[in-house]
């Protein structure tokens, strides 16, 4: 997979579950297909569990992200995908359940995925 370095996902096993262990920093640009090569590296490796964290660059919830900005280039394209990506793989974002990190009053618009069910 082409992705310039720029996502690492760590195959691992740990006392017979495995997982797949993911950190993103996505381009600051609309680019779909990064979703899309990353979705198709996750697919391809059966696991129990996955968790994918990191800067996505892309406001998943305008509400919940970006509540201080009035305008927000939020790259469509690339949400598209990230939303694919998030109902194929049954992932659900955590980072704003778990967390209530702002800087400068906005929230930063990091992401956690993951999988809910346990084996």
């Amino acid at each position: 997979f082409k992705n310039n370095g720029r996502w690492t996902v760590m195959d691992i096993t740990i006392n017979d579950l495995h997982i797949i262990l993911g950190n993103v920093y996505a381009p600051n640009e609309d680019e779909p297909v990064f979703f899309s090569e990353l979705r198709t590296c996750l697919k391809s490796i059966k696991v129990d569990q996955i968790i994918v964290t990191g800067d996505f660059n892309t406001v998943l919830d305008m509400k919940k992200d970006r509540s201080s900005y009035q305008k927000c280039n939020n790259h469509p394209h690339a949400l598209r995908e990230i939303q694919e990506m998030v109902a194929s793989l049954e992932l659900v974002d955590i980072f704003p359940k778990i967390s209530n990190c702002s800087v400068g009053g906005s929230m930063k618009p990091d992401h956690s995925l993951v999988t809910l069910q346990m084996n």
